[in-house]
């Protein structure tokens, strides 16, 4: 390569002089032009001499003029001339080299050739013994170690005579393992796509129920209010987050402050107020979605009287829109009931299901004729 493009070098080389000779030939011609040009304007001159009356003393100074520059363009025709001389020889120079360089090129193909033939040879020989490729890139003799290269190739033949036959199997059990690993693949592949729906839906799910709790809590926490004073008669209350910023994570604190109380967090309360604040959030997350119906088993079960009536009162009012079913044991309770039901056993082993129907007009009692097995 670096021979080819000393080569081309030369004959850009070679091309400029020949280009630049005739240039100076050119030169030499029109030199000569006007040579002659003025030795005809002397001739001229001269002429002019005898026919006019110019003065000798014009006439000679104009040809000294004349000879000056004639002079001048001599000196310049001498020297492009000179140069021309060396450019001849420059050509003939490089010419020469050109062709030296043409044989040495013909001679590094040839030599090209037969090591590519060679090459050839032992890349056929490499694949029939090792089944190996010969890599593409041009090895650097100088960075292989000749010794340890032999060494490894003849760990490598005892190798291969240690493992003995070869097992034509092989193909078949490749080929099924990577039918599993396709398989196995693929089911990972489903689990991983399933994986990230999956955590698309838990996220869609947790911004639904961040946005839908945080709604949910502010009309409870505004019923919230409403109830606790229907519960006592008066007082405060509110409802908070606290502890974390997300809203799923974080906890609900009550404050409440019952009429002539200072506010307190709801565990500062008695036992009563407990449960009746607790009773009045209740009612305040019933009044988010109400519904026809309404079960309240044991709620009043803390309560003592004074709060009892309270809770009944408040139950009254609610009952416009709901029927409330009450399961309780408490006597000031019943008594606000329009229906009670209860279970008795007359007989021993037998029980019996007794309803009473509590009216302004008349009072019932209806024992149910179904009897139920007891314990």
């Amino acid at each position: 390569m670096e021979i080819e493009k000393e080569f081309e070098g030369l004959g850009y080389r070679l091309e400029a002089s020949k280009n630049q000779l005739d240039e100076l030939i050119n030169r030499k011609k029109q030199i000569k032009a006007a040579s002659d040009r003025l030795d005809e304007k002397v001739h001229k001159l001269e002429q002019s001499i005898a026919e006019n009356s110019i003065t000798k003393e014009d006439l000679i100074r104009e040809q000294n003029i004349l000879v000056d520059k004639k002079r001048t363009i001599q000196d310049t025709y001498d020297g492009l001339y000179e140069q021309m001389q060396d450019l001849q020889r420059n050509v003939r120079d490089r010419q020469k080299v050109k062709e030296e360089n043409i044989q040495q090129i013909r001679q590094a193909e040839l030599k090209l050739a037969e090591l590519t033939k060679e090459k050839e040879l032992i890349s056929n020989k490499i694949r029939e013994v090792y089944h190996q490729e010969v890599p593409k890139r041009i090895l650097d003799l100088n960075e292989i170690n000749i010794d340890e290269l032999r060494d490894s190739i003849a760990a490598i033949d005892r190798s291969i005579n240690r493992i003995g036959p070869i097992n034509m199997a092989v193909a078949e059990e490749y080929k099924a393992e990577s039918e599993r690993y396709e398989f196995l693949k693929k089911q990972f592949d489903d689990l991983s796509e399933s994986e990230h729906n999956l955590k698309q839906s838990i996220e869609k799910i947790d911004t639904e129920a961040r946005k839908k709790f945080i709604t949910t809590f502010e009309q409870v926490a505004e019923n919230f209010k409403k109830t606790y004073k229907m519960f006592f008669d008066g007082g405060e209350a509110h409802v908070r987050l606290v502890g974390s910023e997300d809203p799923l994570d974080a906890e609900i604190e009550i404050i409440a402050r019952p009429p002539g109380k200072r506010t307190q967090t709801i565990r500062m309360l008695s036992a009563g107020e407990k449960a009746l604040t607790a009773i009045s959030l209740l009612f305040a997350i019933y009044l988010v979605k109400p519904s026809p119906f309404c079960i309240l088993d044991e709620v009043d079960a803390p309560l003592d009287d004074s709060n009892i009536t309270r809770f009944t009162r408040v139950l009254r009012q609610f009952s416009e829109n709901t029927q409330f079913i009450v399961i309780t044991h408490n006597k000031l309770t019943m008594e606000e009931a329009d229906f009670l039901y209860g279970v008795t056993q007359e007989e021993e082993g037998v029980s019996k299901i007794v309803s009473v129907k509590f009216g302004d007009e008349e009072e019932s009692k209806q024992t149910a004729t179904s009897e139920v097995p007891g314990d």
